[in-house]
């Protein structure tokens, strides 16, 4: 049995019998692209690039690249500006376990993303962590509802994966 399968900008030629399998590119002057052409006007279909769980894959790794874009957002408290990259949130979570254990003299000078110096103390770096934290999970909540959504699709590529995401910077009171 022959097959065609999708593939770029040609398809894939499948002969079951034989075991040949194939590329053949979108070229009017090839004749096995002609021969496909034939085969599809007598009502023949090729199949799909993709499978459907193929694509819902990909889907949620898009996705994946979505989220953790978010969740990098920044941090806004005093009306001032703070990254929330992963090196800055090991850097405040240090800090905290320093000053929960009387090890830094506050208050800290610590830059914005304008770069200019604040004066935090213990108890801001705490609101900036507990901000990253509901960053995080309001990223995470967003990220498990579009993955559902993506599962339960018949065209992954439709759900809106740029939908609901939290407003970043993620404002912390």
């Amino acid at each position: 049995m022959i097959t065609y399968q999708i593939s770029g900008s040609g398809v894939i030629y499948k002969d079951s019998q034989s075991g040949e399998i194939k590329y053949i590119p979108n070229d009017s002057a090839n004749s096995d692209w002609l021969t496909y052409q034939k085969w599809l006007a007598e009502g023949n279909t090729p199949d799909p690039e993709y499978t459907l769980d193929q694509r819902k894959d990909m889907r949620k790794g898009d996705l994946m690249s979505v989220m953790m874009r978010y969740m990098e957002g920044d941090i806004s408290y005093n009306d001032k500006i703070y990254s929330s990259s992963g090196e800055e949130r090991n850097c405040i979570n240090t800090l905290i376990a320093s000053g929960d254990r009387g090890e830094l003299t506050f208050p800290l000078k610590w830059n914005d993303t304008s770069m200019d110096p604040q004066d935090l103390v213990l108890d801001d770096l705490k609101k900036i962590q507990k901000g990253e934290a509901l960053l995080i999970e309001a990223c995470a909540d967003n990220y498990g509802a579009l993955y559902t959504v993506i599962d339960a699709s018949t065209d992954p590529e439709s759900v809106d994966i740029n939908a609901d995401w939290p407003t970043v910077p993620y404002v912390v009171a």
